[in-house]
């Protein structure tokens, strides 16, 4: 099946500051061809920090931010330990406490005494909606305005975690996965960001 190339008003980079994300930078920031596809240069790169990332996470941000030439900016919805152990403060849009979802991935205990996964809202909270408020804000739109303009997000998924590409659901959104589009995998990657003289970078 091939890919349909739609011109868009606006592009993001979504940079989580692992292996693939860096590599995505990278490639987007010299405007690398492989495999006949053409990294994008994005419109700026949004690194969402949930204030619990370990410290190499936040060194590694900082340090794109010196090599690469696109725009790298940092947002933030809140501390997402503190929020999941002790609550939002304040009141939600219904009036209500945030106490309906934990946010980090925690596990409870069944009456039968297995194992499972409470449920948990974290990336949507603490990665996709600060992303995208900020997109709204760069736009020039407040909330709740319908955004005109044609969104896409550039995601750093590689090709052997393509069972985690997913569609937007957010309706002005069209997700990209430009490593899979160039057939990449991890170690390719890791080539991409040592050959670009780019930080190495762990798994985020």
């Amino acid at each position: 099946m091939e890919r349909e190339d739609k011109e868009f008003d606006f592009t993001y980079l979504c940079l989580g500051a692992g292996v693939q994300s860096t590599a995505l930078t990278a490639a987007c920031d010299l405007g690398l061809t492989i495999n006949g596809y053409t990294f994008p240069r994005p419109d700026v790169v949004l690194f969402a920090d949930t204030q619990a990332d370990p410290p190499w996470i936040l060194e590694q941000v900082k340090n794109l931010q010196k090599t690469s030439s696109l725009d790298i900016r940092t947002v933030t919805a809140g501390n997402l330990k503190n929020d999941s152990l002790f609550g939002k403060p304040g009141l939600n849009k219904f009036g209500k406490p945030f106490s309906k979802f934990v946010t980090l991935p925690v596990y409870g205990l069944n009456p039968d005494g297995t194992k499972t996964l409470l449920r948990r809202q974290c990336t949507r909270e603490y990665k996709i909606d600060p992303i995208e408020k900020e997109v709204r804000r760069l736009l020039g739109y407040t909330k709740g305005q319908r955004i005109k303009e044609s969104t896409r997000a550039l995601l750093g998924i590689s090709l052997e975690e393509c069972s985690r590409m997913k569609d937007s659901r957010t309706s002005w959104v069209t997700n990209e996965y430009p490593l899979v589009e160039a057939r990449l995998r991890r170690h390719d990657c890791k080539r991409i960001i040592k050959e670009a003289g780019y930080p190495p970078a762990q798994r985020s």
